[in-house]
């Protein structure tokens, strides 16, 4: 496996991983109701610490993954954008 083809299955993961991380972000954000229907809690009575925990966890989720998602893909991007002007002197292009 050559340098090239490393780099390339290197942005290629990262975009998947991108990807993989938006969609758990949505689907997480698309079942809060649900979530906080069955499970959740939004006062604190001094009972229910755990569940204000991971209610609070599970609320901060989505904007976490989608966060994260955004941001590897713009890695991936970069990576390839740098793979390609790398590339393009020994190609003879530009």
């Amino acid at each position: 496996m050559t340098a090239t083809t490393a780099a390339a299955g290197t942005y290629r993961k990262t975009l998947q991983a991108g990807i993989v991380v938006g969609i758990a972000g949505l689907v997480f954000a698309l079942s809060t109701n649900l979530f906080l229907q069955n499970f959740g809690t939004l006062n604190y009575n001094g009972e229910n610490g755990l569940f204000m925990a991971v209610t609070q966890l599970y609320l901060l989720a989505p904007e976490a993954c989608l966060s994260f998602s955004a941001a590897l893909i713009a890695a991936a991007l970069v990576m390839r954008h740098l793979d390609i002007t790398r590339r393009a002197p020994e190609s003879g292009v530009g």
